[in-house]
């Protein structure tokens, strides 16, 4: 038997509904489950099961006065522990878990949590705390869609691909524990009474947007001048005076104008990159004031109902083996009636398939996020929210396969 660990339970319905394993094993205690067939056993986490220690579980003092008074800061553990989070309720979960990768049977561990670091990590959390040695393969898909599953099982990679991505992963939750615990310790005790949060990255993100907001509220205006002539033409000179301006206006009153030059350039407008997270997440907080924590929640929804590709990249681009899936979503995006029309001048024209678009040292761990290439669509079922953002990166796929625009 092969054990199938995803990270969440609608990814792990999708691998077991792909598989053919729809028989529900129970645990012998708790409520946790996983489903089952002849072959695989796919259970799933909920998120991050486990978490670093606090410092007290070091010896630090609890007060955070105290262990400032004491000289116990800062806080430099020789190896990070990792223990249970502190919610309770996934305590059988956490139990359930570890007697399947121990259950006899079970001779190989696929890791099918989110194919991304944070993913690798939950996933080697839940591996390490088992005790287990047994073997383990990554399933790295970037959507959940039938066809992806059935070629991720076909295609289980080695572990050890990824184990500079599980460090990676690691390395950042331990720097976010030594900035966030020390200084949120530290800054605590200096200011007594108030509690400080101190982060590695919200920090200095709240103090750009404070020292921005400095900057606009201590803006001083300046006025400066231009002539106009009626048909909208300015001058060039610009006055700092509006009485210098006024005076120069009096004396071209009435007089004729010469052309000195004319200046005619031909623009261009480069369609725009397929979305990386980042630039969805600000494109929809313009257009619709969704927030980042919604449009990621929205993304990851969308993406666990098989409707776009994995949210959570960096990449604006796609690699060289996707040029037929390409061409196939333009096709599919044909029979919807919003956006036949472009795929047909898309088609009519030929897909833009440039660097911009096709470009493998363009993507890291997953490419742009694109809409997933099904037999039929249909967006009834989405909320408004989620056909929003569906809409914004079906056109945005489509924009970036056109031409340039030139005018």
């Amino acid at each position: 038997m092969k054990l199938i660990i995803a990270e969440k339970n609608s990814v792990a319905q999708n691998i077991a509904h792909t598989i053919g394993a729809y028989t529900k094993v129970n645990a012998d205690k708790g409520t946790a489950y996983c489903y089952a067939n002849d072959e695989y056993y796919v259970a799933f986490a909920r998120g991050h099961l486990y978490s670093l220690a606090e410092p007290d579980v070091y010896g630090a003092d609890k007060n955070f006065k105290r262990s400032y008074q004491n000289g116990e800061l800062p806080i430099f553990p020789e190896e990070f522990k990792v223990i249970p989070n502190k919610d309770s309720s996934l305590d059988d979960l956490r139990q359930f878990l570890t007697t399947l990768i121990n259950k006899s049977d079970v001779t190989e561990i696929i890791n099918a949590c989110d194919a991304a670091r944070e993913g690798e990590l939950i996933f080697r959390e839940i591996y390490n705390a088992s005790g287990s040695n047994k073997p383990v393969k990554r399933f790295w898909v970037s959507s959940v869609t039938e066809e992806a599953i059935k070629d991720g099982i076909a295609n289980l990679k080695s572990a050890a691909e990824f184990e500079n991505l599980y460090h990676t992963a690691k390395v950042r939750a331990e720097l976010d524990w030594l900035f966030g615990m020390n200084l949120s310790r530290l800054y605590t005790a200096l200011d007594e009474g108030y509690t400080h949060s101190v982060g590695r990255i919200v920090t200095p993100v709240l103090g750009i947007i404070v020292g921005r907001d400095n900057e606009i509220a201590n803006f001083v205006k300046h006025t400066s001048y231009k002539l106009i002539l009626d048909n909208g033409a300015l001058s060039n000179e610009v006055y700092e005076e509006k009485a210098a301006a006024e005076i120069k206006c009096n004396e071209s009153r009435g007089k004729p104008v010469n052309v000195q030059s004319v200046i005619k350039t031909e623009k261009t407008e480069n369609r725009p990159r397929m979305y990386s997270l980042t630039r969805l997440q600000m494109d929809a907080n313009d257009l619709y004031g969704y927030t980042a924590d919604e449009v990621l929640s929205i993304a990851q929804s969308l993406y666990e109902k098989k409707f776009t590709t994995y949210p959570r990249t960096g990449s604006e681009c796609l690699s060289e083996d996707m040029v037929d899936t390409v061409t196939n979503t333009v096709k599919m995006l044909s029979g919807l009636d919003e956006y036949a029309q472009r795929a047909a001048d898309l088609f009519e024209k030929g897909l833009n398939l440039d660097k911009r678009v096709i470009d493998n040292s363009g993507v890291t761990d997953h490419h742009a996020i694109i809409p997933t290439l099904q037999e039929s669509v249909n967006t009834a079922s989405l909320s408004e929210k989620e056909e929003n953002i569906y809409r914004m990166v079906a056109n945005h796929f489509l924009m970036a396969l056109d031409d340039v625009n030139k005018y």
